[in-house]
């Protein structure tokens, strides 16, 4: 037998009555709420980022009503695709990521993407 040292780590045992029924439910309640905030913070942003857009929109376009539908449409997609974007920066899935993967070819985008310099 050798008398090499075992060089594996004995991780302190975790005591059971940290897992009881109540705090578990009490983690799950924290957790919803920290994903809340994240989805209320994902929506301020998304909102002000669009409006932002939105107002930039009305002061260089010609004039269009905005109760129209289709406009709302058009600006609503923009918003939603803005949420889908933040969502994704925080590992978050929208229902905008599948559209954008499915129906997306970015070599046909007027935007040109430059790679980091290192």
């Amino acid at each position: 037998m050798s008398n090499k040292k075992n060089n594996v780590v004995q991780f302190p045992i975790v005591n059971p009555d940290l897992y009881t029924k109540e705090a578990l439910q009490q983690s799950k309640l924290e957790s919803k709420a920290l994903l809340e905030n994240v989805f209320d913070h994902i929506v301020d942003i998304s909102l002000e980022m669009s409006m932002g857009l939105f107002n930039e929109i009305e002061t260089r376009m010609p004039y269009h009503d905005p109760m129209d539908p289709d406009m709302q449409k058009d600006f609503v997609l923009i918003h939603e695709a803005i949420k889908s974007a933040i969502a994704r920066r925080y590992g978050l899935k929208h229902e905008m990521q599948g559209f954008a993967e499915k129906s997306i070819d970015i070599s046909k985008s007027d935007i040109q993407w430059i790679p980091e310099l290192d």
